[in-house]
């Protein structure tokens, strides 16, 4: 039996390892994201860490520094948040990218499959049709010869 043979086979390769690139870079800015979203997290944790610490109220130089700490954590979460307003456009477009290089991915692949299916089951008809015509063909010739064995009495 000819085993199937998708024609289209070198394009759904290549549409394959298109997909599959896109899905590295999705993953690479969404990694990106997710590391500054974790980092602003993590600075407005010590924020609010900074915020809690009490000491006493005549320690002025200690409530400056602790002012002056919150300043810095606020700005750093600041250019964390520009930082990821400018990456999220890159990962929305990432992510189309993917979605539709995987589409025509899938498209070929069930094309394909359709294909393979169909030539599947048109190989069992054809089988089928031999098998019932050998079986016809053995019928005719035991028949044929129980007729010339019986002429033979």
């Amino acid at each position: 039996m000819r085993s199937f043979r998708f024609r289209l086979e070198p394009i759904l390769s290549v549409r394959s390892h298109r997909a599959k690139q896109a899905e590295i870079e999705l993953a690479r800015v969404t990694g990106e994201c997710l590391e500054l979203e974790r980092e602003i997290a993590d600075l407005g944790d010590r924020r609010a860490a900074t915020y809690s610490l009490s000491v006493a109220a005549e320690d002025l130089s200690y409530r400056v520094s602790q002012g002056l700490h919150i300043s810095f954590l606020e700005q750093r979460m600041e250019e964390l948040r520009r930082r990821r307003a400018h990456i999220e456009p890159k990962r929305v477009e990432a992510q189309t990218r993917y979605s539709e290089l995987s589409k025509q991915e899938k498209v070929l692949e069930k094309l394909k499959e359709r294909r393979s299916g169909e030539y599947y089951r048109e190989y069992r008809r054809h089988e089928g049709r031999v098998s019932d015509e050998s079986a016809s063909q053995i019928h005719v010739m035991r028949k044929t010869e129980r007729q010339n064995s019986g002429e033979g009495e």
